[in-house]
């Protein structure tokens, strides 16, 4: 093989070996979600369903989510998520896994009254978390995005 030759099927093998080792570490060109940050509170600004937009605002106490990281006992799997709709407690479950999917689910809330506007948010809040998918989190911004709508959050 001539000396020319030879130099570039080495550059060429190194340049694709070098291709080869990006596409691995970055999953073949997915961008790969930051974690959602254990121990994080999100405050509710907005949430867009199919039907309606419901602002976040105007109330005593902030509707918010706290992602704990903490394992649940009964769910290994799973981890404690606790929040407030505007009028009741809210405690449950949230499991995140690759490419920015996460399941929310087993929902608990106290049972106080709620009319009004909190009334309208709070029962969007219990109907569409159940149905999120996925989630964005770009700096102190967090979506939680479920079919036809999204949850708006920023960092507390």
């Amino acid at each position: 093989m001539c000396k020319g030759c030879l130099r570039l099927y080495r550059h060429t093998a190194v340049a694709s070996l070098g291709v080869a080792v990006l596409l691995l570490v970055t999953g073949c060109g997915k961008p790969v979600p930051p974690p959602l940050p254990d121990g994080s509170t999100w405050l509710l600004e907005r949430i867009e369903t199919p039907e309606d937009t419901l602002i976040a605002e105007g109330f005593d106490d902030d509707p918010k989510l706290y992602f704990s990281g903490e394992t649940n006992a009964d769910t290994l799997a799973s981890k404690r998520l606790s929040g407030y709709t505007g009028c009741n407690a809210l405690h449950g479950v949230y499991e995140v896994s690759a490419e920015a999917q996460i399941r929310l689910g087993n929902f608990a809330t106290t049972r106080q009254y709620c009319d009004g506007e909190p009334g309208r948010l709070e029962a969007a809040l219990l109907e569409y978390l159940p149905n999120v998918s996925t989630y964005a989190l770009e700096q102190n911004r967090l979506q939680l995005r479920f079919e036809g709508g999204a949850f708006y959050f920023v960092a507390n």
